[in-house]
């Protein structure tokens, strides 16, 4: 997508789109490795320090998403507990005992995590609050 001075929006397959003076537009893209130096020119940053902000806020809101979804709500304690239990652990014990090939920062992992949980700890998989194999995943 690609939005020009003359506030013509340019989809990726060809279609223009043509925004009046009274509408605005705003994106939020996860990176700017493909855009233009013109695009990069134009975009207001907000940038983050990784090292400061850390893996916590990205764990505290992917979880608070699991709070609005009904069928993911009675994760959230469990959850919340095998996270405050293990991940910084892990992640401590990853920093002061592994040579990785690729260097990935704390944040990196906890993505990786989070979307793996996402895709495999599921109800459909057999993973359910309340049965005899999540008790046990809690009392390791």
């Amino acid at each position: 997508q690609v939005l020009d001075d003359n506030k013509l929006l340019t989809l990726a397959n060809g279609d223009r789109i043509p925004m009046s003076p009274s509408m605005k537009a705003f994106f939020e893209p996860e990176n700017l490795s493909n855009a233009s130096p013109a695009t990069v020119s134009r975009a207001g940053m907000i940038y983050f320090d990784i090292e400061g902000l850390g893996w916590k806020p990205y764990m505290d809101s992917w979880i608070d998403a699991k709070k609005a979804d009904e069928d993911m709500a009675e994760f959230v304690g469990p959850l919340q507990a095998l996270v405050d239990k293990y991940v910084g652990k892990v992640l401590e014990f990853k920093q002061a005992n592994v040579t990785e090939m690729l260097p990935l920062s704390p944040l990196a992992c906890v993505v990786s995590l989070t979307k793996l949980f996402d895709a495999v700890a599921t109800k459909a998989h057999g993973v359910v609050p309340g049965s005899e194999g999540f008790s046990k995943l809690l009392d390791m």
